[in-house]
This record gives structure tokens, sequence and C-alpha cells, in this order.
């Protein structure tokens, strides 16, 4: 709010709630209308398809570059928060494949002031991209979220389920094998 640079990402496995985690900050923290979701759900590994991506989600749909987009967020006279998950879906392991995100960090890192940029990555794809390119050194704070044992997962499931006053049971299929 204060217009202080920064950025966070959110790294863990799938399934050990980095949606969930947003789910809740956005419902807690942010107002709508300067929040923007941005959902990488298909790999954009090339720097025209992450403009093309950028400018519809952005708001900015006669863009032409990275660069332009860039110019424009400057220009905004609002600060806003983007949530940009599935930050491992801008690249790919091969030879140039890491353009596209090396660009996307470049917008991130250059808009800082007038973005809050909080971006998700699964927990493989970021040690690979940290040993490669050292990606940390993009970010203010890295949260790493833990994997959940499946103890912990049954209690957390049961304590949530007591909260809806229904009793739980789990019965055991007939087509079972006894052991």
């Amino acid at each position: 709010k204060n217009g202080s640079p920064t950025c966070l990402v959110i790294v863990g496995e799938t399934g050990s709630g980095k949606t969930s985690l947003l789910n809740q900050l956005e419902n807690k923290l942010f107002d709508s209308p300067s929040l923007i979701i941005l959902e990488l759900q298909e790999k954009l590994y090339s720097e025209s398809k992450l403009t093309d991506f950028l400018k519809i989600k952005l708001g900015y749909p006669d863009a032409s570059s990275l660069t332009e987009i860039e110019i424009r967020i400057m220009h905004e006279r609002e600060n806003r928060i983007c949530i940009l998950e599935n930050l491992h879906h801008s690249f790919l392991r091969i030879v140039n494949g890491l353009d596209a995100l090396e660009k996307l960090l470049l917008l991130i890192t250059r808009t800082q002031q007038k973005i809050f940029w909080i971006v998700t990555c699964d927990q493989q794809a970021w040690h690979y991209l940290d040993k490669v390119m050292n990606i940390s050194r993009n970010f203010c704070k890295v949260l790493t979220l833990g994997s959940i044992s499946a103890e912990e997962m049954k209690s957390i499931l049961l304590k949530r389920h007591q909260v809806s006053g229904y009793e739980l049971d789990f019965e055991i299929p007939k087509s079972w094998p006894q052991n």
C-alpha cells in the first residue's frame, strides 16, 4: 500500500495448499477492484504467447509487446495486486525454453512498485529453476509450504467435518479384500 516494491512466491507440492492459501488471502485481505488473478493453465513458453495472455488478462488488449505492457502498468494511477498461479507453466526444459520465463520475471521485477505480485510454483520446478537460473533472487519473499502426512490430513478433515455437525462414518466396501 505504501508503494514499496514487493513480490512473493509460494512454493509447494501439488495439493500442499497453495491455492487454498490464496483463496483465504483473496477473501480476507484484498479488495476485488485492485485484484487480478492470472492462472497459467497451459504452457506459455514463448514471448508471443506470454504477451497475448498478459495483454488480455491485465487489460491492455491492444498492447504489442511485454515492454508496452510494462509501460502501461507503470503509468497506472492505482497500485494493484496480481496473483499468478502456476509459474511452472512458463518454461520448457529445452534449449531456449526459459526465454518466456526470463521475460516474465523481468516484467515482475520492473513493475513491483505498481503491482504486488503473488506467484505460485510447483516445488520440483522451483528447485530446478533455482539451480538453473537462481530464480529466488527475483522475489522479495519465498514461502515454502510443507507436505502434509496422511495422519495430518485425516486430522484436518475430521476437525473440519466436526464443524458441520454431521456424523462422519467410514465404511469398508464389501469388495474390499479381507486380511
